[in-house]
């Protein structure tokens, strides 16, 4: 009996040595293959240092083309609007007639002769499109200046009287009592209109009145130098 029971251990350690066995085989085999393939997988961990391939988040600082965005401060041309304040436009070389002006321009001197005699004004164009317009300055009563639409009205006060459709000016001389006064196409005629008695202060004034009962209009003497 007691030899029975020894070749029942036999298997049993038979068993377990070939487990072993097989299980050493296999450490073997996984510590050659993926032990020396897993050490070129840790010099994959190489590829790992790839992840120097981050430090081409260097490329990040590609985000210094966002600096490019300096070119945004491109926008200090926008200091260029300071060219939004328009220079002033240089004054015509002579006074202006026309009633359009270029500008802005101001602060445009010009001396004139007007029926009181050599008058001073200063003229201003406040931006292109508008009128002339003349600074303020006090006068007789209905004089004006030969060739220009300058005329100083009841108030004695003057002003540029040039615009789309101009009165006619004032004639340069005195107009006899009754001698026919034309109007401009729309515009009228500047009237009354005053002259300078010779050698006195005193005003001849004419005014362009209706003809009654004839049509038309003629120039009525309506205060005569004495």
């Amino acid at each position: 009996m007691p030899p029975a029971r020894k070749r029942l251990q036999v298997p049993f350690v038979v068993t377990f040595a070939a487990a072993s066995a097989l299980g050493g085989c296999g450490d073997t085999t996984s510590d050659g293959a993926s032990g020396g393939s897993s050490g070129s997988g840790a010099s994959g961990g190489a590829s790992g240092s790839g992840g120097a391939s981050g430090s081409g988040g260097a490329g990040a600082t590609g985000g210094t083309s966002g600096s490019g965005g300096a070119s945004g401060s491109g926008g200090a041309s926008g200091s260029g609007g300071s060219g939004a304040t328009d220079a002033s436009v240089p004054c015509p070389p002579t006074l202006p007639t026309h009633y359009l002006c270029q500008g802005p321009a101001t602060g445009c001197s010009y001396t004139v002769n007007c029926q009181s005699g050599p008058q001073t004004f200063v003229l201003s164009c406040p931006t292109s499109g508008y009128s002339w317009s003349v600074e303020s300055k006090p006068c007789s009563p209905y004089d004006s200046c030969p060739g220009t639409y300058l005329y100083c009205g009841a108030s004695g006060t003057w002003s540029n009287q040039a615009k789309v459709n101009p009165p006619s000016p004032c004639p340069a001389t005195a107009p006899a009592q009754g001698e026919p006064c034309f109007s401009a196409p729309f515009g009228g005629t500047l009237s009354p209109c005053g002259y300078l008695c010779a050698g006195t202060s005193d005003w001849l004034v004419a005014a362009c009145e209706p003809v009654p009962d004839a049509g038309g209009k003629s120039w009525q003497i309506v205060t005569g130098c004495k």
